[in-house]
């Protein structure tokens, strides 16, 4: 397995090595925040800003919004969403959030139990078409509470296949049927039930079952039960034919010697349920608190989100689309998402209501870039609390 990573890894650099950044007309990226900023009147401001340029040397570009616990909400943003045209990074820039859509994912099946039109228990065999999962094992046993916290063992479809495709296809688009033929017939990695096993292919079916029960595409159903809800400008699913829309920042890999805009191989991690929304720091801030203040879920399904949980490692939790543990602050729910060029965090203490949204338009193979930019959400989070 690692000969064949290493092998990628080559590959891969070889090819961002031979792109050139297309001339883009700077207009694209105009945008402008959700909801008003009052970010200047903050009494954290400094404090903020100078946690916020601690990754200065480890970002392409940087945002972040965050609601203290004094219930003051402060973004900013440095950097750049385009460096070979010279476009500083907005606090209103969006970006491909990655895992952090799962928590939208999550929103809409629950709205959809809300309605009537489905329950987290039914089997996903009851809903999906039989051509489309008779070649996944497991897909006859499991239920859609058991895609939510990752514990039907369906395969990730993630793999090496999917890696080299990516790599030798220029600007790969991958439709959900497409992405669920890479574990066709492959052996599951466990029984349904037995224990949490993180799988992207769990949200692709998500975003699928969604679609067929609502008879909508996952775009608009993103729209109609949340961004519409919650007048989010920023935020919107991408779709098959448009993963990233103009405007975008755009992707960045450090190889340590120089950023590379990996654009054309970040297109296939979009555009599905599993990862597929772009967004903001301070439309996320928004959008995770409205789910707690249970505007955009019932409290029902909100306490099911919460309650119905599989241990990831002492002390955390999988809950339906949410991360949850107990920390030096409090009890606190959460996502991660990374993905290629892009990197996202999501969290809120409900019992206090701090919020933190960051968002990154670069990753790194640095061994220091994971420490650094956990050491900036530790002193985020020290500030919001004082």
């Amino acid at each position: 397995m690692k000969v064949y990573i290493i092998i990628i890894a080559i590959l891969f650099l070889g090819l961002v090595n031979c792109q050139k950044d297309p001339i883009i007309a700077n207009d694209i990226y105009e945008s402008n925040l959700s909801f008003i900023d009052n970010s200047s009147l903050h009494p954290k401001k400094i404090s903020f800003e100078n946690a916020m340029k601690e990754l200065k040397e480890i970002a392409v570009g940087v945002q972040v919004s965050v609601r203290s616990i004094d219930g003051n909400v402060w973004t900013g943003s440095q950097g750049y969403v385009d460096i070979n045209n010279g476009v500083i990074t907005k606090k209103s820039s969006s970006y491909l959030i990655g895992s952090v859509s799962k928590i939208f994912t999550s929103v809409l099946i629950m709205n959809l139990q809300d309605e009537g039109l489905l329950s987290i228990n039914d089997p996903i065999k009851d809903i999906l078409d039989p051509e489309l999962i008779n070649e996944i094992e497991n897909a006859d046993q499991v239920t859609i509470k058991n895609l939510l916290m990752h514990t039907s063992g369906i395969k990730e479809y993630i793999g090496i296949e999917f890696q080299v495709d990516r790599l030798n296809t220029s600007r790969l688009l991958l439709t959900p049927t497409q992405k669920l033929g890479y574990i066709y017939n492959k052996s599951a990695d466990f029984e349904p039930n037995e224990k949490y096993g993180y799988s992207n292919t769990n949200y692709v079916l998500l975003g699928l079952i969604i679609e067929k029960v609502k008879h909508i595409p996952l775009e608009e159903a993103v729209e109609l039960y949340i961004t519409n809800v919650l007048s989010l400008k920023n935020t919107i699913q991408g779709t098959w034919k448009d993963p990233l829309p103009s405007g975008t920042a755009r992707p960045y890999l450090d190889r340590g010697n120089g950023y590379v805009d990996i654009m054309d191989f970040a297109l296939s991690d979009a555009a599905t349920g599993d990862g597929g929304i772009l967004s903001n720091t301070q439309d996320l801030l928004f959008f995770i608190e409205n789910i707690v203040n249970n505007t955009l879920v019932s409290s029902a399904s909100y306490d099911e989100m919460l309650n119905n949980k599989v241990e990831i490692k002492t002390g955390k939790w999988s809950g339906l689309g949410i991360e949850q543990e107990e920390r030096e602050y409090g009890f606190r729910i959460s996502h991660t998402g990374g993905t290629e060029g892009y990197f996202s965090i999501l969290m809120n203490y409900p019992n206090s209501n701090v919020t933190i949204a960051v968002c990154l338009n670069s990753t790194s193979e640095a061994k220091e870039f994971t420490g650094k930019l956990l050491v900036l959400v530790n002193k985020l989070q020290e500030i919001a609390f004082e």
